[in-house]
């Protein structure tokens, strides 16, 4: 049987028969609406579920591993252990370039030191928001990242994270770097490229940051979806799924905020 000819005279008897057409029409908009819905619902009943059985931290480790909780919810990791589930990690680290265990050392050391951080950038260039004429450019990303951040606006306002374009002044992004690097050095440690100690190292700077940064969980939130806004815009980053998605990024953050088995209400900012 040839499918090609058997799909395209399918295909001539829909456009020959409207009826047939529409019902056709409907039936997989409806097919499709319910995978989005089953989806959906999957994804508010298990995401914060994911605790692993083995998992004994303690709640300043808990607090220090929940600087990287957005991300970690986002794939589904466990949230009361340094371990993850392990889920695509290669892919994961691998726009990182992380592919050994000197590649991962050099990283989460810059990453430390400000190297590879974007939030020094995303600081300077929030204030051109209103007036991107003015703005200095020191690299050609720094355009993109202010034309994503202004893109991102009226997403921002609309899910009540900002109330005006002026807000983003008062948001320090310092939270899209630490919850980068709590993630980044609990992949390595997977991995095996480097130790729980290099690992808990790193965590616990992160933390440090956030204590100096920023009050309560309510805070943090804002900083790093106004990071993710200025790296990425509203769409999915190129090569990476429809999760990370600004407003799928978004309504991760208010179930970490609001949901009681969230993470970030069973242990304190502080």
């Amino acid at each position: 049987m040839d499918i090609n000819q058997v799909t395209e005279d399918f295909f001539d008897y829909l456009l020959k028969n409207p009826p047939a057409y529409i019902a056709f029409i409907i039936v997989c908009l409806g097919v499709i609406a319910g995978v989005f819905i089953l989806a959906s619902n999957m994804t508010k009943k298990t995401q914060f579920r994911m605790k692993n059985p083995k998992g004994n931290l303690t709640v300043r480790q808990q607090q220090a591993i929940n600087t990287g909780a957005i991300m970690g919810a986002m794939f589904g990791d466990y949230y009361n252990s340094l371990q993850t589930k392990r889920f695509r990690l290669a892919t994961r680290i691998d726009g990182w370039g992380i592919n050994s265990a000197s590649s991962a050392r050099e990283t989460i050391f810059g990453m430390m030191i400000g190297k590879y951080g974007h939030s020094s950038t995303f600081d300077k260039l929030k204030e051109y928001v209103k007036n991107e004429n003015d703005a200095v450019f020191e690299a050609d990303y720094d355009k993109v990242f202010l034309k994503n951040l202004k893109k991102s606006l009226p997403l921002l306002i609309k899910e009540h994270i900002i109330s005006a374009p002026k807000d983003v002044l008062e948001i320090s992004t310092f939270a899209w770097d630490i919850g980068r690097l709590v993630n980044i050095a609990r992949w390595s440690y997977d991995l095996e490229y480097i130790t729980e100690e290099e690992a808990w190292e790193a965590i616990y700077i992160a933390y440090g940051w956030a204590l100096e940064t920023y009050d309560s969980w309510q805070d943090f939130a804002k900083g790093y979806l106004l990071g993710r806004a200025m790296w990425g815009g509203t769409s999915a980053r190129k090569g990476l799924s429809r999760i990370t998605r600004l407003k799928t990024v978004i309504q991760i953050t208010k179930r970490l905020l609001e949901h009681k088995d969230s993470p970030w209400n069973i242990v304190p900012f502080k």
